[in-house]
């Protein structure tokens, strides 16, 4: 009744340090290494290994479950372990299984932005006194999933009547951007934006 993620115990590709007999380590921390190299032949041969944990568990689990499981996904790199569908019954039962370290059901996250100012303690800085500061002349990049450039976080003038001055002049954008094919998408504060994703519906828009 749902998409579970499960971890197994055996360290991934990215962490391993060559505990196990016959295989070598990987992790670049081990092989003394600046980045971890995913194509060497040690690091082949352990992500063999650990795919073949991963069928044996998943062969041991279908038998006591009494049906043949699929994966969805299946981690060797960062993460040993796959996601596939379980009940909840099934996931509990799998969380006690020899080499199985968690098993979490999949949860939908929705992305948000209040919290931020809190934690990094903007409030105490964003006032109203003479020697404050809100940002000014300061261009800052996001890289996220998307914007909505109509939303009060991309206004020109903000809900507490802060009027943004683009530090390039206004009507001046970054260049290359979005904003030189469509204008009226930015603004004074928002004065660029990029899309990564070129999604068939809207190949160049970066609006989410």
């Amino acid at each position: 009744d749902g998409m579970y993620i499960v971890r197994l115990a055996d360290a991934p590709v990215a962490t391993y340090d060559g505990n196990t007999k016959g295989l070598a380590a990987t992790s670049a921390r081990a092989t003394g290494k600046k980045r971890l190299d995913t194509n060497s032949k040690a690091a082949r041969n352990y992500e063999k290994f650990l795919k073949k944990q991963q069928k044996g568990l998943l062969d041991k689990a279908g038998k006591a479950f009494g049906r043949k499981l699929d994966t969805k996904y299946d981690y060797q790199h960062a993460v040993n372990g796959f996601a596939l569908e379980l009940t909840a019954d099934e996931a509990k039962a799998l969380r006690k299984m020899d080499g199985v370290v968690a098993v979490d059901r999949e949860r939908m996250e929705q992305l948000t932005t209040d919290a931020g100012p809190a934690w990094i303690g903007a409030p105490s800085i964003w006032g109203n006194k003479p020697s404050s500061t809100k940002g000014e002349g300061v261009v800052i990049a996001i890289l996220d999933s998307g914007i909505n450039s109509d939303h009060p976080s991309f206004a020109d003038v903000g809900g507490d009547g802060y009027d943004h001055t683009n530090p390039l002049g206004s009507g001046n954008y970054i260049p290359g951007s979005y904003c030189d094919s469509v204008p009226d998408f930015c603004n004074d504060k928002l004065i660029g934006a990029w899309d990564m994703v070129q999604s068939p519906a809207d190949p160049t828009s970066p609006e989410d």
